[in-house]
Formats: C-alpha cells, structure tokens, sequence
C-alpha cells in the first residue's frame, strides 16, 4: 500500500504542476536564473543595496538574452541562402539513392525539383515564422515577465528566504 500512495502522490503532483505550469514553469526559470546570478548580486551587494544590485543583475541579464536572440535570428536570416544551397545539394544526393533504389528517372527528377523549388520557400518560411512568432505571443511575453518579477525577488530577497525557511 506504501507503493500504492506514493504512486498516487507522484501523480497528483505532476496534475498539479501540469494545471498550474503557467506559473511554475517561469518560477521555476526564475529559481535556477537566480541560483545561477546570487554570486554576482552578493558581490555588488557590498557597494551598493541590494534591490540596486538585483535590478542591475537582471537587466544585465535581459540585455545578454536580448543579444543573443538578435545573434541566432541574424545568423539564421544572413545564412539563407547557404541553407537552400545545402538543401538543393541534399536533394541531388536523396534523387541519386532513389535511382539507384530502383525508382525511375523522371519521377525522380520530378520529385527534386518539387523539393528544390519550394526549399527556399520553406527556409524563408521558417525564418519569418520563426520571428514573428516569438513577437506575437502573449503567453510567452506573460511568463518572461512572470519570470523577471520572480528573478529580481529572489535576487533581492533570496538570503532572508532562506533564513525564513531554515528557521522554519
């Protein structure tokens, strides 16, 4: 029976995190980003107070997030054409096997040039989803700041928390 309610324990917590993941999943990013910072915050805390330092920290932070976005999204955007050339190379190379596979010529070759004409559309499709996607969610605009919140208070207020807990 012990196995029995542990196992039954296990799933109501995982229902429970499920039900309210829009709150724990950015808490929970909250938490690590903050473990990962107090170093840092407990360094600046010397020189000036404590909320300074965690906003600093946080918008240090947002600011490497925000650069790092910026470079994936150039770097896939810049790189488009070197895509289509790689994915027309690959399409040489699947209609070789598919002849060589028993497959004849001209469906082959049908096929190929289906993929290599809608294969810079795709990339270019990928692309433009990819970033105006990411702007156009609220959810993910919703737990970032959720996350943010969650962040600068624990950087803030971390060290008494703690003191609450071990006290407790």
């Amino acid at each position: 029976w012990l196995l029995v309610g542990v196992l039954a324990l296990v799933l109501g917590l995982v229902w429970l995190l499920a039900e309210t993941y829009t709150i724990t999943g950015p808490m929970v990013c909250a938490l690590i980003v903050s473990v990962v910072a107090m170093p840092l915050v407990r360094m600046l805390d010397r020189h000036m107070p404590r909320a300074l330092a965690a906003a600093l920290v946080l918008l240090a932070i947002a600011a490497v997030s925000v650069l790092i976005a910026v470079i994936v999204v150039a770097g896939i955007t810049g790189q488009n054409a070197e895509l289509s050339a790689q994915a027309a190379a690959g399409v040489d190379r699947l209609q070789s096997r598919l002849q060589s596979a028993g497959v004849d010529s001209s469906s082959a070759s049908g096929a190929a040039s289906t993929v290599k004409s809608a294969a810079p559309q795709i990339i270019s499709t990928l692309t433009h989803g990819i970033v105006h996607g990411i702007t156009g969610l609220a959810s993910i605009l919703f737990g970032m700041s959720l996350a943010a919140l969650g962040t600068f208070f624990l950087l803030k207020d971390g060290p008494g928390m703690r003191d609450w807990v071990d006290g407790h």
